[in-house]
């Protein structure tokens, strides 16, 4: 779908509703509802005990309980699927779900930002719901809640192998999870940038700390979090810094997941100094700012010069 989607309670670039397997769809078209309900990228809320593969959102998507694949999945299981648009909602809001009822989320990843009342970079709301191998890198703003994985876990949700790499947070937002309600932490081997600033200290809230460093390594993929080379098209161990890719998913095309400004290894906070060398270009970029200035230096010659910024 390439068309711009205007519905009532429950809309969907594809299909607005529905019971059972759902695969291969791509939107790209917007996706918007005034009338409650839920709303998603490709479809508004879907249920039962099938899956919803290989789907791709590109559009934005705007609503009251809104996700970039779907507003409310439930018992669903939702995998190998992708967002990159941006997702508002008056309620839960997610990159890929907004509210999740006893459904799974295994290998995906979102790109856009995500602004809500109760709002994650993957999930706005799980309930009894579990997620695996993911990761977000875009922005999330919660009235109430707001997490970079998920705004709001409870009744014994999972969160594994996941990181939060994204470009900035609510003032009350956690690095991982918004609100955790329950009892104890359901939750093991997920990550957060170690450079977010997080609301709420400990690892149920923040994760573990993954540097820049790191996510420029096949290793922290494919080992650390754990990503199968089988779903995911992982960079080689030998890859350049500047031509480094995040991980993408097999089987999906048209996938650029280029590494953001705020996650190359020449983005800095504060003011830093950088010794540049000959025939070297350097950037530096204020990390989690929603207007990024770049300074690039071009250094010619055979002489080290050291520029304070």
């Amino acid at each position: 779908n390439r068309a711009e989607i205007t519905g009532g309670t429950h809309t969907g670039g594809i299909a607005g509703s529905g019971i059972g397997t759902l695969t291969s769809c791509v939107n790209e078209g917007v996706v918007t509802s005034a009338k409650g309900g839920y709303q998603g990228g490709v479809i508004g809320f879907i249920q039962g005990k099938g899956t919803a593969s290989l789907c791709v959102n590109r559009g934005g998507v705007s609503g009251n309980s809104a996700g970039g694949i779907a507003g409310r999945v439930e018992l669903t299981s939702v995998e190998r699927s992708f967002s990159t648009g941006p997702v508002s909602g008056t309620s839960e809001t997610g990159g890929i779900v907004g509210y999740m009822a006893g459904g799974t989320l295994e290998d995906v990843y979102a790109t856009g930002s995500v602004s809500g009342r109760t709002a994650g970079g993957i999930a706005g709301f799980m309930d009894g719901s579990t997620l695996r191998r993911a990761y977000s890198t875009g922005e999330v703003k919660g009235s109430r809640q707001s997490g970079g994985v998920a705004g709001l876990t409870t009744h014994e949700s999972v969160l594994e192998q996941t990181a939060a790499l994204n470009l900035g947070l609510s003032q009350n937002g956690n690095r991982l999870v918004g609100t955790i309600d329950d009892s104890r932490d359901y939750s093991q081997n997920n990550y957060g940038l170690d450079t977010l600033v997080s609301s709420q200290s400990g690892a149920s809230h923040t994760g573990q700390d993954v540097t820049r460093e790191a996510l420029h390594t096949r290793e922290f993929w494919e080992t650390t979090l754990g990503l199968s080379a089988d779903l995911w098209d992982i960079p080689a161990a030998d890859t350049q810094p500047d031509n480094f890719f995040l991980p993408t998913l097999k089987n999906l095309e048209e996938q650029a997941a280029y590494m953001p400004l705020h996650l190359t290894l020449y983005a800095r906070e504060e003011n830093t100094s950088l010794e540049l060398t000959a025939d070297k270009t350097e950037l530096w970029s204020p990390k989690g700012q929603a207007e990024t200035v770049v300074f690039t230096a071009d250094i010619t010659g055979t002489t080290q010069t050291a520029v304070d910024w």
